[in-house]
């Protein structure tokens, strides 16, 4: 009654589902009428303190006016929750608060008036009656309805606190004659292209239906029941008798574990490959298929039909046909959006897990539920995560990789944990369970698929699984039509029951004359000889002919569902299918579409009903109700206006073109791999260089995902070393890595020699020798790293490294903040590394910079500033040589900026078509083109940098610009300088240029990349205008040009060129090009080779291993880059 008063104030107009317009009471709009205070006084039952409420018609979201949760309830806690009578726990269960109570003057156990039956069924009735009103059906009555939730196992959906999807065939529904009529042609095509007979045939959707099984030893299509005996079964597309099927299976059940022989058709994507195998048995069985294909038994021809219509999956023209043209294969359901839709402002987590790729996913779902959901809400909206490529059912069962889909291109990158509104490729379910810290029943898991989706989840993970079939509908309006029917034949069953009951009694009497014993009864005994044969004749003859009229109208028994095989869920007239049996087994609820949920409440208890057993005396699956059945849930009001959550994915994050700038180099003299340029000289190593995870993560990566024990390196001056990585999590916003390197040159090294010094044929002696060596600190080096993610946006790493050769402690400390267009970073480093042009490596005691930088596009203006303060005495690392202290490496503050503009030209792309469906090894390398690029601005003449620059120096490191001033083929632009306070300030121009030429599109095997990069460098404009006025002058006074004014305006150049070996792996070679002018000979120089071997990452978009050597360093490291061209 507390709900009729409540409601009892105001009018609904709600719109009925068009899915439910078959219901009478649910048809049209309806008005609710306010119930007068006549109505409620009425009652003989009313609360013994009368409780008012405040209801408006817009509520829903919390709004103003809608009922305030929070101050009357209280929700039960995933720690405290208890187990109910029914075995289900009651988190999520709202409970009354005792202080709400008692503000209505009402004690904390409220008295009601009359035994609690009398209450309640008078509650009941109240509440079945504004159901009807709201034009709500309760749940008895969507029981009975063909987009009701049928519930196996009892579901409380208030415990529920993440709900998964499936894609295909759950969220979305397609024409299954359009689609696996597509999917059958294609199949068809290409079993032609081998040299099979396909002339004649046409897909037949009726000839097969889900739940059925391929023997593909016999070459037949059956149906068993739950216990596996073989109800029906079809050779080639020919039905057998009952005969035929007792003799061929009579003594053998099906067993769905023995995978080489039977294939369970439990998806409706079977259709199309089941209906072509069982055309070709036919041609198989009648000689059409010619010899040269081979020998081939039936096992044989079902590999060969899965090999035709996995190809068809492969080269992706039928989801290419699809996507470009969804609205012939979708079928829309505007319902769907809404009901995932309660469900995410009940507080569910909403997962999509499918294994369908990127592109097909968003292009679907675009078209499915952008259009119906409101206020321009996008599908992502919906969902706090979505994995796509999940690789079911290995994703519920074992752990794989997970990358994150980071661009609209689909471009990934690896990820260890998933965050809400994150978009993912692969992984596994634990690593969803653990980055949403929910686990086991607290997860429903929706899928079409009983073993892929359902079965799996709940096996491995105890999910609380749901399956969707959408046959449903048809097989529940079957069995309604066919209601007549079954009744008349159980009618003629009941009748051959008792008759041959009958005929059976009077058998036995005979019997027993014959050996003479008396019959049961003394009125069988008395029967006459003729009496009892004639009687027997008789029955036996009506037997016979309820036989005749039975047997053919079992046969048509779900002739409405299907010809041939009958209803979906049953296999015979009494008994279950295999498929239900499985449905029954593993999905805790059954539906025929995901917007049924529409038609409950995100808080709904499903109860399981009582299942009838043989020794029952009564059954319980007959209606026991003239009414609605009582319920306590009533339906939520007719959706308002939400907000749009701003879901936007994170933009993926650039490297600024290092052509000018000092970029950290890649070096394995560190434990963490890197190495700064000494400022204002040219990137050491020719390798560009793209975004990068630290070193620890790359280690932690190959481990994990690429079988690496160890990852080797080399250096002249250490030799062969080996690194491996232990991963230390230790909250989940906080992790470790503990990186320990061993130097295996050194001790092979001081082995040999220690056996040589030992006694000849002493193995004892050798082998204390390998133990000593092992125990010498200076083979070993340990780096621990500690990385904190403060927000979503900073992180704070902190690590140190320590060298068992006496070498010095290397300490970090390195912040990050990410902006929207714009990078920010600050690192210390004590003492601080950096190599010179010649390759001289430089430790400075003290080294800290504050870096602010704008997000890098390919073509526009970009920036980036750098402060940076040097202390303490430079100093050269592992005792090298050189000339002397690099001046930009002395103490003092400088503050650099660099201004550019970058504009890229294509002049020629490729409009050949790619593969379909086949994945380039790497995405960036997937177009055969011709293009160029240009880049202007202001530079540093020494600095080597991608923009317009300017420094200003304070301190000792003031004394560069002098330096560079008195150099003649040095500084030439724009200067000040103030001597007094030891600071200056410097300014140039730049410019660069580039050219790009590729053939192949990087997708097939061999020969299928070929690619030439150049790039022309002028770091100094003041100097190339110099050196242009020079020259103009000698020109005019008709002299011979100066060579160093030819020098001066001659670029510094960069070649590389890459050709792929096999596969993913493709040879590289880096290197600059230099002129040497200074004698007439002209000799050009090739300046600093690298060479590299590259190991493409498919699965990540655009990553690779590059394995590299520099034979001027003598370096040699294995390492990750990504996004690099």
């Amino acid at each position: 009654m507390y709900t009729s008063e409540a409601l009892g104030k105001f009018s609904v107009f709600r719109e009925t589902p068009a899915s439910m317009a078959a219901m009478n009471h649910l048809r049209g709009p309806v008005r609710i009428r306010p119930m007068s205070q006549n109505f409620i006084r009425s009652k003989n039952l009313l609360w013994n303190h009368g409780m008012k409420c405040q209801c408006s018609g817009g509520g829903g979201g919390g709004g103003s006016g809608s009922v305030d949760e929070k101050s009357a309830f209280s929700v039960t806690s995933s720690s405290k929750y208890e187990v109910d009578y029914l075995g289900e726990k009651t988190k999520g269960d709202l409970n009354v608060k005792v202080e709400h109570l008692e503000a209505f003057g009402i004690g904390g156990d409220v008295t009601l008036k009359g035994p609690i039956e009398e209450v309640a069924r008078v509650e009941a009735e109240e509440a079945g009656d504004l159901l009807r009103d709201l034009g709500i059906p309760s749940p008895f009555l969507s029981r009975q309805s063909p987009r009701g939730i049928f519930c196996s196992r009892t579901l409380n959906l208030r415990s529920i606190s993440a709900i998964g999807y499936d894609m295909d065939y759950t969220l979305m529904h397609y024409n299954v004659i359009a689609w696996e009529g597509r999917a059958y042609d294609y199949c068809m095509e290409n079993l032609k292209k081998v040299g099979f007979p396909v002339d004649g045939l046409a897909f037949d959707p009726d000839l097969v239906i889900r739940g059925l099984v391929i023997d593909k030893e016999k070459g037949n299509l059956v149906k068993p029941d739950r216990f596996g005996y073989v109800k029906r079964a079809m050779h080639g597309t020919t039905m057998l008798s009952n005969r035929a099927v007792s003799e061929m299976y009579g003594r053998e059940l099906v067993d769905l574990r023995k995978e080489t022989r039977w294939e369970f058709l439990n998806t409706l994507f079977s259709v199309s490959e089941a209906v072509a195998y069982m055309q070709m048995v036919d041609r198989l069985d009648d000689g059409t298929i010619a010899a040269e294909i081979g020998p081939l038994d039936y096992k044989g021809l079902y590999k060969a039909v899965g090999r035709a219509l996995f190809r068809a999956h492969v080269e992706g023209q039928l989801k290419s046909e699809i996507m470009s043209k969804p609205e012939l294969f979708v079928e829309p359901d505007p319902e769907l959006p809404l009901a995932l839709l309660d469900q995410k402002e009940a507080g569910k987590k909403l997962l999509l897990i499918t294994n369908s790729d990127y592109h097909y996913t968003n292009k679907m779902m675009q078209h499915s539920f952008n259009r119906f959901l409101p206020n321009e809400m996008g599908w992502r909206d919906l969902f706090d995560i979505v994995i796509v490529s999940a690789r079911k059912p290995e994703f519920f069962q074992m752990s794989h990789p997970m990358y994150e889909v980071v661009t609209g291109e689909g471009l990934m990158r690896p990820c260890f944990k998933a965050k809400t509104g994150g978009l993912y490729s692969g992984g596994s379910a634990q690593m969803v369970e653990n980055s949403l810290n929910i686990h086991g029943d607290e997860i429903l898991y929706v899928g079409d698929h009983i073993y892929t989706d359902v079965s799996q989840s709940k096996v491995h993970l105890r999910w609380r699984t749901a399956l969707v079939c959408r046959e449903l509908e048809e097989e529940y309006s079957a069995l309604i039509q066919s209601r007549g029917h079954r009744a008349a034949l159980v009618d003629l069953i009941n009748q051959k029951e008792v008759v041959g009951d009958l005929f059976n009694q009077l058998r036995l009497a005979s019997q027993r004359r014959t050996k003479g014993r008396p019959a049961q009864t003394l009125a069988a005994t008395n029967l006459e000889d003729q009496e009892l044969s004639e009687s027997m004749q008789k029955l036996l003859i009506v037997m016979q002919r309820l036989d005749q009229k039975i047997a053919p109208m079992l046969e048509a028994d779900g002739e409405l569902f299907n010809k041939r095989w009958g209803f979906l869920s049953r296999a015979g007239f009494w008994d279950k299918s295999h498929l239900m049996r499985q449905i029954e087994k593993y999905a805790d609820i059954y539906t025929s579409r995901v917007s049924n949920f529409l038609h409950y409440t995100p808080f709904m208890y499903f109860r399981s009903q009582e299942q009838t057993l043989a020794h029952d005396s009564y059954s319980y699956y007959c209606s026991r109700f003239n009414g609605p059945a009582m319920d306590d849930e009533r339906r939520r009001q007719k959706l308002k206006t939400r907000s749009n959550l701003e879901m936007e994915m994170r933009k993926l994050r650039w490297a600024m073109d290092g052509s000018f700038w000092d970029l950290d180099v890649s070096t394995p003299r560190t434990l963490d791999g890197i190495v700064r340029p000494v400022p204002g000289d040219p990137l050491p190593l020719g390798l560009t260089r793209g975004p990068r995870l630290s070193r620890p993560k790359q280690i932690d990566f190959m481990q994990r995902f690429m079988a690496s024990i160890f990852v080797p390196s080399y250096t002249a001056a250490d030799g062969f070393t080996l690194q491996r990585v232990l991963t230390l999590p230790i909250g989940e916003n906080w992790f470790g890595t503990l990186l320990g390197q061993f130097n295996l040159q050194r001790f092979i090294s001081a082995v040999k020699k220690s056996g040589k010094e030992a006694p000849p044929d002493s193995v004892s002696t050798w082998m204390q020798s390998i133990g000593t060596q092992l125990r010498e600190k200076s083979l070993y080096a340990l780096s621990f790293c500690s990385e904190f993610w403060l927000t979503a946006d900073d992180t704070l790493a902190l690590s140190v490294d320590g060298y068992g050769d006496d070498k010095k402690p290397r300490k970090k400390a390195l912040f990050q903040h990410k902006f929207p267009h714009h990078n920010l970073t600050v690192e210390a480093v004590w003492p601080g590394l950096f190599v010179d042009k010649p390759g001289n490596y430089w430790d400075v005691p003290f080294s800290m910079s504050l870096d602010l930088a704008s997000v890098a596009s390919d073509s526009g203006a970009s920036y980036r500033v750098c402060a940076r303060h040097n202390s303490g005495r430079p100093e050269l690392f592992d005792s090298g040589q050189s000339d002397g202290v690099p001046v930009t490496l002395l103490p003092g503050l400088s503050v650099t900026s660099a201004f550019s503009f970058k504009k890229n030209f294509e002049l020629w792309r490729s409009h050949t078509q790619k593969l379909r469906m086949v994945q380039p090894f790497d995405v960036f390398l997937s177009n055969p083109h011709v293009s160029a690029s240009g880049i202007i601005g202001k530079a540093l003449p020494l600095l080597n940098c991608a923009g317009a620059v300017m420094t200003a120096s304070f301190g000792d490191g003031w004394v560069r610009s002098q330096i560079a001033d008195d150099d003649p083929q040095g500084f030439r632009g724009f200067s000040f300088r103030a001597p007094g306070v030891k600071s200056a300030f410097l300014a140039d121009i730049f410019a660069s240029a580039t050219f790009t030429a590729q053939h192949g599109n990087f997708q097939k095997l061999f020969l299928d990349l070929s690619r030439f990069h150049a790039r022309l460098d002028f770091p100094s404009g003041s100097k190339f205008l110099s050196g242009a006025a020079h020259l103009a002058q000698d020109y005019f006074n008709s002299q011979h040009p100066n060579l160093e004014a030819i020098q001066d305006i001659c670029p510094n150049a960069t070649l590389s060129l890459q050709q792929q070996i096999c596969g993913p792996v493709s040879f590289r070679v880096d290197s600059g090009v230099a002129v040497e002018l200074k004698n007439r000979d002209w000799n050009i120089r090739v300046d600093e080779p690298v060479f590299a071997l590259e190991y493409a990452l498919q699965v990540l978009g655009s990553a690779k291993a590059v394995a590299w050597y520099s034979p001027k360093h003598q370096e040699c490291m294995i390492e990750l880059r990504f996004y690099e061209t």
